[in-house]
């Protein structure tokens, strides 16, 4: 038999029919990515992304090579808030496609890498964006970016968390799987604006949740059906405010509440304009004034959505029947609108607050707060964390000793696996502390170190096996700054290594990614560790006794009692730093001999190697990944954790001669003969010499100087003129410090007959 393989003729027809009666199927199954594709455009014209979504993700999972449909999976994505699906989609597409189709996919990639959190990514691809397109690109879309890059690095660089402050879901069964959002605090009961029964964000109604955990839909009587209303506030003038969404036209209303009843509905005409979004009012009364702010998109803005007011004419007087009369809607000013949005004023005990996606923030929406004097003067501050995150944070609105906020976090409920999907409340709750008054010192030490505890971590980063390698030393007589300067000079090696065998933009990503590592991480720590010792230096010369917490961590290269000697040498470089890169001025602070008391000592914590990146390698051979790449230089590293105040040491004086006897040998009988005897303090408390007296007017001895501070000593010089005296001759001084007994100092000569 031959090794020939012989096919049945009979079945290799069979094979040829069934192909060709399947070549229709064939041909209707290829129509169905371009059918969803369809679908989903259509929903986008209608502005349904949700639907959208819907369509495209079929259409994706069918046809996974089709960049067009890549390209709008990744926007629906996008646009339903979905960011880490929308990450990774434009991750794809700007991979496969380099910008060249889609020369803003990498804009987006770098906005949905800050809405999670990753804002040295975001930075990274903002700047390498505007790199790209700064003289061709979308110039809306490259403002923003520059904006994007600062905003990104000062979230990088944002360290302070707000202590004691929590955000949690409210108890009972407020939030759904749908959009809740604009919380408004009515007695024991919370009023907001839910999209829940209607499963879109089309169609708002408003609910109040009472103290007995009931839901009570609130009625607006006048409204044609299918009216979306929400945004309720009530205003001291007796009447509430809201905004309407009809027939594609937002607009504010008022009317008069009877329970859940809202009746005498009306327009507020002053804030309203035609072809316009007018909505998201806050009544408050600031001064004299009655103001209701309001958020539009009319002309004359900053751009995006921006904050109006109107102010009423007149002072306002409460129980007044007649109807506000307001003066012209203004806008509240370039120091708050942007070229972005602005959204969800509100105001509370001198305090306006306002969200906005321009200003320095975390990632999309963030929550200002401005103070209020007579009206908006102050710059506006974000709150911080927790309240605010990386996703969408608004409608913050305080009440108490508490605020409520609606936002679209991690950690909101949701019916799938997109997590931020849907927009929840939360309550936010204020730790309880009494106010202190503003004279009391105890109280502004507290604060201080607060303050200083807040801009912690101080991270300070080394190269491998830095200071003194190859060292099972504990301790070493380099500076931070010596290993720092050895460090920021071996940026060619770093670039070298990190691009080895790269090219085109793979070799510009990874230049990029060394850079922005000795910029953002070493270059920034040094800087931290200055405006740390500034602050510290302040609290010690204040009298505070400090002690510094540091702890160490190591790549796994070494073994881990190597690694442990190791970071108490990088430990202990930071110890020298301020003794001696600091001009000296902590040395008196560290050895315990200040003047005013203060000390300051270092506690080094439990060496940090389990959070070592799966990325490093502990290969020593592996020269690139266990030492010059990004991951492992990430772990070298230590970290100044917490500041606390310490007991000040037991203050003493500790004087000490350099001798208490001496002679001056044979001397002349005519003539002045000379000595100089010094005195040491080696104790940690400034030493008073009183006086030094001699038994007669023979000796004369001068003091150089009254006060010897700790580690300091004073000049004695002791003049004997023997005139009158011949042979042995013996004499004595008493030294006089305050709060010691006198010490003698003896002498003796032998004048010449």
């Amino acid at each position: 038999m031959n090794n020939t393989t012989y096919i049945d003729s009979n079945l290799w027809q069979k094979v040829i029919t069934l192909c060709v009666l399947m070549l229709p199927c064939f041909n209707v199954w290829s129509q169905y990515p371009a059918q969803y594709m369809k679908k989903g455009d259509e929903a986008v014209a209608e502005n349904d992304w949700h639907l959208a979504f819907s369509y495209y993700e079929q259409g994706y999972l069918l046809d996974t090579s089709s960049f067009d449909m890549a390209v709008k999976y990744a926007d629906a994505a996008r646009n339903i808030r979905n960011y880490e699906l929308a990450e990774r989609l434009y991750a794809h597409n700007y991979e496969k496609d380099n910008g060249k189709l889609q020369p803003d996919e990498l804009f987006w990639l770098a906005l949905m890498q800050k809405n999670n959190g990753k804002y040295e990514d975001a930075q990274r691809n903002f700047k390498k964006y505007l790199k790209k397109h700064k003289v061709n690109g979308n110039r809306e879309l490259i403002k923003r970016t520059d904006q994007e890059i600062k905003s990104a690095i000062w979230a990088l660089d944002y360290k302070q968390v707000s202590q004691g402050i929590t955000v949690s879901h409210p108890e009972g069964q407020l939030n759904t799987v749908h959009a809740e959002i604009a919380p408004y605090i009515m007695g024991h009961d919370v009023v907001f604006t839910s999209s829940r029964e209607t499963a879109g964000d089309e169609l708002w109604k408003l609910y109040r949740y009472d103290e007995a955990n009931a839901l009570h839909e609130m009625q607006l009587a006048g409204l044609p059906h299918g009216a979306a209303v929400g945004n309720f506030r009530e205003g001291i003038d007796g009447r509430c405010y809201f905004s309407v969404k009809e027939r594609g036209s937002t607009r504010i209303y008022s009317a008069i509440r009877n329970g859940d009843q809202l009746s005498d509905l009306r327009p507020l005409e002053e804030a309203n304009g035609e072809g316009v979004v007018n909505t998201m009012p806050f009544p408050a009364l600031i001064g004299e004034r009655f103001y209701l702010f309001f958020v539009s998109d009319r002309e004359g803005g900053e751009g995006g959505m921006d904050i109006w007011y109107l102010k009423s004419q007149k002072p306002f007087v409460k129980d007044n029947v007649t109807p506000i009369q307001f003066e012209k809607a203004k806008n509240i000013g370039s120091r708050y609108n942007t070229p972005g949005d602005e959204l969800t004023p509100s105001y509370h005990e001198q305090q306006f607050a306002f969200s906005s996606d321009w200003h320095a923030g975390f990632g999309g929406l963030d929550v200002f707060s401005v103070q209020v004097q007579d009206f908006l003067t102050d710059k506006p501050v974000n709150l911080g964390k927790p309240i605010n995150s990386s996703a969408h944070d608004f409608y913050y609105v305080h009440e108490g000793n508490s605020a409520w906020l609606s936002s679209n976090r991690k950690g909101s409920v949701v019916a799938d696996s997109n997590a931020t999907c849907c927009h929840d409340l939360y309550l936010i709750n204020y730790p309880e502390t009494e106010a202190p008054p503003m004279d009391s010192i105890e109280s502004n030490k507290v604060i201080s170190l607060k303050n200083i505890n807040n801009d912690l971590p101080v991270v300070l980063y080394f190269h491998n096996d830095e200071p003194v390698p190859d060292s099972w030393d504990t301790t070493t007589t380099f500076s931070y700054l010596d290993a720092y300067e050895s460090y920021v000079n071996k940026i060619p090696t770093y670039l070298k290594e990190n691009t080895r065998g790269l090219s085109g933009e793979r070799r510009e990503e990874a230049e990029t990614i060394t850079a922005d590592f000795f910029e953002l991480k070493v270059k920034k720590g040094i800087q931290d560790l200055n405006d740390f010792s500034e602050a510290l230096l302040k609290e010690l010369e204040r009298g505070r006794s400090l002690n510094v917490s540091v702890r160490g961590f190591a790549s796994p290269r070494a073994q881990t009692d190597y690694n442990l000697n190791l970071t108490k040498r990088r430990t202990a470089s930071l110890v020298n730093f301020m003794k001696s890169d600091s001009a000296g001025i902590f040395l008196p602070y560290i050895e315990d001999r200040a003047t005013n008391g203060a000390r300051l000592t270092f506690t080094l914590l439990p060496f940090g190697e389990v959070k070592a990146d799966k990325a490093v390698s502990d290969d020593i051979t592996d020269i690139k990944n266990s030492i010059y790449s990004r991951s492992a230089c990430l772990e070298r590293k230590i970290e100044i954790e917490s500041v606390e105040e310490i007991e000040a040491s037991v203050k003493t004086i500790l004087p000490r001669l350099e001798t208490d006897s001496f002679s001056f040998g044979v001397i002349p009988k005519l003539g002045t003969v000379k000595r100089s005897l010094q005195i040491f303090n080696d104790g940690n408390k400034p030493m008073v010499i009183d006086s030094v007296l001699a038994e007669c007017g023979c000796t004369d001895p001068k003091l150089d100087k009254s006060v010897v501070l700790p580690g300091e000593s004073a000049n004695i010089e002791i003049s004997f003129t023997p005139f009158g005296y011949k042979g042995h001759v013996v004499k004595q001084l008493m030294l006089y410090i305050a709060g010691e007994e006198p010490k003698i100092i003896t002498f003796e000569a032998e004048v010449e007959k």
